[in-house]
């Protein structure tokens, strides 16, 4: 019985149309590229048919070989059209920045960043004003520190303020607290806004 089923696996197949090497991608016939300083094995070697592919059985579904071509086709390389992240798809570009994901206190706190007469100095002391003023409203949290920064963050990077972004990155990374405050989302920003100074 097993050699019954066995036998069909021993008997040479014919060579499939689709040959599974490297050699589906020659844009020449094999003769053409060799070149005097080829030994012979490898010359050999190289003219003969694939071994492995002519093991293979030819495909029952044929209509499914969709990357089939002619041996007399070169082969191109597909290209596709990129766009650069940001620059096409973006629906706010052009238009004013929106702060409608802070706190009213988060808006003042940009609104006082952003003022020309604000020393970057002081992002430590308008920090801490803006932390005891989420104290007085009961609203204080950490992951809640953490969307403010990200839209302050945000607001700061429209208003081209990267050095006033870095110095509340800062000052909420070195404060024992709300170190936890900083997550990806609030990194990628300030990367996103680095790469565009």
């Amino acid at each position: 019985m097993a050699e019954k089923l066995a036998l069909p696996l021993i008997l040479p197949s014919p060579p499939s149309p689709k040959p599974i090497s490297t050699h589906h991608f020659k844009l020449y016939p094999s003769s053409q590229t060799l070149t005097p300083s080829v030994p012979p094995i490898l010359h050999n070697l190289l003219q003969e048919p694939d071994p492995i592919s002519s093991l293979n059985p030819p495909d029952p579904h044929p209509h499914h070989q969709s990357h089939f071509r002619p041996p007399d086709i070169a082969w191109v390389p597909r290209t596709r059209i990129r766009t650069r992240i940001g620059k096409s798809r973006d629906s706010n570009r052009g238009k004013p920045w929106a702060h409608h994901r802070l706190s009213p206190q988060g808006q003042d706190f940009v609104q006082l960043l952003i003022d020309p007469s604000f020393d970057a100095a002081g992002v430590g002391k308008a920090m801490l004003g803006l932390i005891e003023s989420y104290d007085e409203d009961g609203s204080f949290s950490v992951e809640f520190l953490g969307v403010e920064v990200l839209g302050i963050v945000k607001g700061l990077g429209y208003y081209k303020k990267c050095d006033l972004a870095m110095g509340v990155i800062d000052w909420v990374r070195n404060h024992r607290d709300f170190s936890m405050a900083i997550n990806s989302s609030v990194l990628a920003v300030i990367i996103n806004i680095l790469g565009k100074e």
